[in-house]
């Protein structure tokens, strides 16, 4: 069974293009609709994601910051990749926030697989 990930993308394009680079890394990927349905998925689900992506345009502070504190928490092996955004970034080892777009390349270094 493949690990799975969570995609909060608002651009139809960029949506495809990031559920194609975290599938090459072996994610099945959901897409997902706003901060409150990654956090729904997050507590229904049986097994933890492996993997949660999301583009912060368009999002407000509170809610990624909201995100990035219930998931370190709650779900600290789950990686977390926050792209074009420029808060500082969460003190937690599986966290990484990054002025960066979502590319082969940002997920390939939070993973690990350059």
């Amino acid at each position: 069974m493949r690990p799975k990930a969570l995609i909060l993308v608002h651009d139809t394009p960029a949506r495809q293009q990031a559920a194609t680079i975290v599938a090459f890394h072996g994610f099945d990927c959901i897409v997902s609709s706003d901060v409150d349905d990654i956090l729904d998925r997050l507590w229904e689900a049986d097994d933890p994601f492996g993997l949660i992506c999301v583009e912060a345009h368009g999002l407000s502070t509170i809610d990624l910051d909201t995100l990035i504190g219930i998931v370190a928490d709650d779900w600290p092996e789950t990686r977390l990749l926050v792209t074009s955004c420029t808060a500082s970034g969460a003190a937690h080892p599986h966290v990484r926030v990054t002025e960066q777009p979502l590319t082969a390349d940002v997920v390939s270094d939070m993973l690990g697989s350059r």
